[in-house]
């Protein structure tokens, strides 16, 4: 018999729900489900999951379909993993037509819509797949290059796609790494490079492109080796087209307010709207910390708004060594948490209530079967009320072979998890000032769920444990 932990949740109905079962877990497929209830939560892995294949090291969301990279597979050759979000089955496994050992094929995914974009760390291409039938099956419509291609460019070690345009790093092009700008005008069926961006000031070992992401006209590019604050202290640059994606420019460069060598800003970044995230993964001795900057004059000019740090920082955590954005809601990776055990790893969400003047911790998640060196939250990625973790050295089908976690909810203001839901602390998360110094602090309550308004919710939240036996 099996003894299931069932919650269900009155009072919340927006709330995140991580549903934990109380002994094991149950499997639909190839997958395992973490719980049944209102929510469901699944933990992803490869129906061909093997030792060391890293499966989660990236991941992506639109809509119900969930992208994942395990760019180890095969001798490094790397596969790519479709699955829907709603109920994890595994849709199709990507490759490359032209793969190759130590391509590490899915070091970087993408997907808007029909269209994936799969970047590789060694092979200098990335790769573009689409669907015609529903996602039913996908096909490789192209494969991307640059059209200066150069040994040890490292071309798609970081891919974005929004629309028509794709974006694609290259942090070892040049002086101080490049980022390549594709467009396609014929549906997907070509597509053509229309700009290749370096930084104003670049300098050797900028890493520029280490990271990048673009929403509609605006794209953020990550160059976490800038020194101008010290060595690795990290910048990040925001470009735009005002011609529909025929050319781009430098509008601002990005730098926190409280840089310092060793930060490593630029890491990982986001974009949604007015507001760019730029995690420094390595600051305060690998804590970490996450900025949010913020532009009220169409994109002109940004101002540093906010200055996230985890409730329970810990040496090493690495908090912000991933993030992901969609609308209010940010989610930060710290895949070096030990909440679980040493590496276990955690995710923590972030919103805001206020236009973007502050933002307030709502959730930590962890893996409900945690365990030492999993590292989950190496990625994240989010789409409306879905989060998606990647845990790259989970070892259920064999060491590092990996898995991702997918948590929903019917909305993203809060959260209700585990076995015994607990107060969320709220972080110091903070506004800043015009010379970027912390603004005076409100104490935020103690609540395991918190309203739009980021106070105690006022309706009532009732947790019935449910002990469900089950005939194996």
């Amino acid at each position: 018999m099996l003894a299931l932990a069932v919650f269900v949740a009155a009072g919340a109905p927006d709330a995140w729900a991580l549903l934990v079962p109380a002994r094991g877990v149950t499997t639909r497929g190839g997958n395992r489900i973490l719980s049944e209830a209102s929510f469901e939560q699944f933990k992803l892995v490869a129906a061909d999951a093997a030792e060391d294949d890293e499966f989660g090291g990236s991941v992506a969301i639109d809509g119900d379909t969930v992208v994942v990279g395990a760019y180890r597979k095969d001798d490094e050759t790397g596969a790519v993993y479709v699955l829907r979000a709603s109920d994890g089955e595994e849709l199709a496994k990507l490759t490359a037509s032209d793969a190759a050992a130590d391509d590490k094929f899915g070091y970087s995914v993408a997907i808007a819509g029909d269209t994936i974009v799969v970047g590789t760390y060694r092979g200098e291409a990335a790769y573009v797949f689409r669907t015609t039938d529903g996602g039913a099956t996908y096909g490789q419509v192209a494969i991307l290059t640059a059209s200066d291609a150069a040994e040890d460019d490292y071309f798609g070690y970081s891919v974005a796609i929004d629309g028509d345009t794709i974006v694609i790093g290259a942090y070892g092009a040049g002086t101080g790494g490049a980022v390549y700008i594709l467009r396609t005008s014929d549906g997907g069926a070509t597509y053509d490079q229309v700009a290749k961006l370096t930084a104003a000031a670049a300098a050797a070992n900028d890493y520029f492109g280490y990271s990048v992401a673009i929403d509609g006209a605006t794209i953020v590019i990550g160059a976490y080796g800038d020194d101008d604050a010290g060595l690795v202290s990290g910048s990040a640059y925001v470009y735009r087209t005002s011609d529909d994606g025929a050319t781009y420019a430098q509008v601002t460069k990005l730098t926190a307010a409280d840089a310092a060598a060793g930060d490593y800003f630029g890491k990982s970044v986001a974009i949604a709207g007015d507001t760019v995230v730029v995690s420094a993964h390595w600051k305060s001795s690998g804590r970490g910390k996450a900025y949010v900057f913020r532009t009220t004059d169409g994109g002109a000019t940004y101002d540093q708004v906010a200055k996230l740090t985890a409730a329970d920082a810990a040496w090493n955590d690495y908090f912000g060594y991933s993030v992901a954005m969609d609308g209010d809601t940010i989610v930060i990776g710290a895949y070096g948490d030990d909440d679980g055990d040493y590496n276990s790893g955690s995710a923590y969400v972030y919103r805001t209530s206020d236009d973007g003047a502050t933002y307030g911790q709502v959730a930590k998640l962890t893996a409900a079967d945690a365990a030492g060196g999993d590292y989950f939250g190496k990625s994240v990625a989010i789409d409306g009320n879905t989060i998606v973790v990647g845990a790259s050295d989970d070892d259920d089908g064999g060491w590092t072979s990996g898995s991702a976690y997918v948590f929903s909810g019917a909305g993203s203001e809060g959260l209700v998890a585990g076995s015994d839901p607990a107060p969320t602390p709220q972080p110091t998360t903070a506004a800043l000032g015009s010379d970027g110094s912390d603004l005076a602090q409100t104490p935020q309550p103690t609540t395991a769920a918190l309203g739009s308004d980021a106070a105690t919710r006022t309706g009532p939240l009732l947790a019935l444990l449910v002990a469900a036996g089950l005939a194996l």
